[in-house]
């Protein structure tokens, strides 16, 4: 049976020409419906590097305050999408096939149809934007036959917090479009369950990739040393940036598309006011969290006047909504102290 999914993406409504925020008239917040009125713009999932780490530490910062019994997990996962050949108009075009990292071989096949999109645009240059999306996915593709050739590969390291109503998915994504063959096969090869010291890895850092050793261990981190005699940096071992280094990768100069992605997706069917009610609060909140990092001085709602109504205004939007008033439970990341 299909799977439905209700979730929203933060991003950006942007221009397709410019690839700068959409600038729509009027310039006032507005309700989007899907297909656009404004076929010139795109939303653009995702958020900058810094944002994501801030959206990170504030869904922590919950977690810390132990209000709330918590529950998380992390996954690390390779998408492989394939076209389907000679699908149904208006049914989707991919199936994808999902491959465990440690073993590099398909552990699920499942096409995803999305039903339909509504955008929350924000006029303001540093304002983020809201994508709501309503899909299902089914598992396995019925017999359909689907070309060999990839389309896309993408590798994924996401931390999923888990509440009662719906979870907040934080995703790292490193995505190589139309890989060939033998760049698939190094791709997608297994990816080691733990990192020692001495072991030969490189490193995606500054759009480049950096060949260089562990040089030492910690929990959740190493600190690599590259070959280059720069200076040693740390990374997260599970990031998607790290990776084994061979004769085979050090031929390949493929470069990935890297991402970080917000989600947060219901996750029960019973849809109380309630329950849609704290679900979009999350979403508003960590969007204020992000936008902070690029306009610190982000302005309060327009009822608000007076200096310390604004600084009160931006305090909720820097520490969120109380936890009390989600009546759920938080998650954090295993990252070290």
């Amino acid at each position: 049976n299909p799977e439905v999914e209700i979730e929203v993406r933060i991003g950006k409504l942007t221009d397709r020409k410019t690839n700068e925020k959409a600038h729509l008239n009027p310039r006032v917040k507005s309700i989007l419906p899907h297909p656009p009125l404004q076929p010139r713009c795109k939303f653009q999932t995702g958020v900058q590097p810094k944002m994501f780490e801030k959206i990170n530490v504030e869904v922590n910062r919950w977690v810390k305050q132990k209000l709330l019994p918590i529950s998380y997990e992390r996954t690390l996962e390779v998408d492989r999408v394939h076209k389907i050949i000679n699908s149904k108009p208006g049914y989707s075009e991919h199936v994808r096939f999902t491959i465990d990292v440690n073993t590099g071989k398909v552990v699920r096949r499942h096409v995803k149809q999305r039903c339909s999109n509504i955008d929350l645009y924000w006029p303001g240059d540093h304002d983020l934007d809201l994508r709501v999306m309503s899909s299902y996915e089914t598992a396995g593709w019925n017999g359909m036959e689907v070309e060999e050739w990839c389309e896309m590969l993408r590798k994924k390291n996401r931390i999923t917090y888990h509440m009662s109503h719906f979870k907040v998915d934080l995703s790292e994504t490193y995505s190589y479009p139309a890989p060939t063959e033998q760049q698939l096969r190094v791709l997608q090869a297994p990816r080691p369950t733990a990192w020692k010291k001495g072991q030969r890895v490189r490193v995606f850092s500054e759009n480049r990739w950096k060949s260089g050793v562990v040089d030492e261990m910690k929990k959740s981190t190493i600190l690599f040393k590259p070959n280059d005699d720069s200076a040693p940096f740390r990374v997260h071992k599970d990031s998607m940036a790290l990776e084994l280094e061979g004769e085979h990768t050090q031929k390949m100069k493929l470069l990935p598309e890297v991402g970080f992605e917000v989600e947060v997706e219901l996750t029960t069917l019973n849809l109380t006011q309630e329950a849609v009610q704290a679900w979009y609060q999350c979403v508003r909140s960590l969007k204020h969290v992000a936008e902070l990092v690029v306009n610190p001085n982000v302005k309060p709602s327009s009822g608000q006047t007076t200096k310390r109504e604004q600084y009160e205004a931006m305090a909720r939007a820097r520490d969120g909504p109380g936890l009390d008033y989600f009546n759920e439970t938080h998650s954090s990341m295993d990252d070290d102290e």
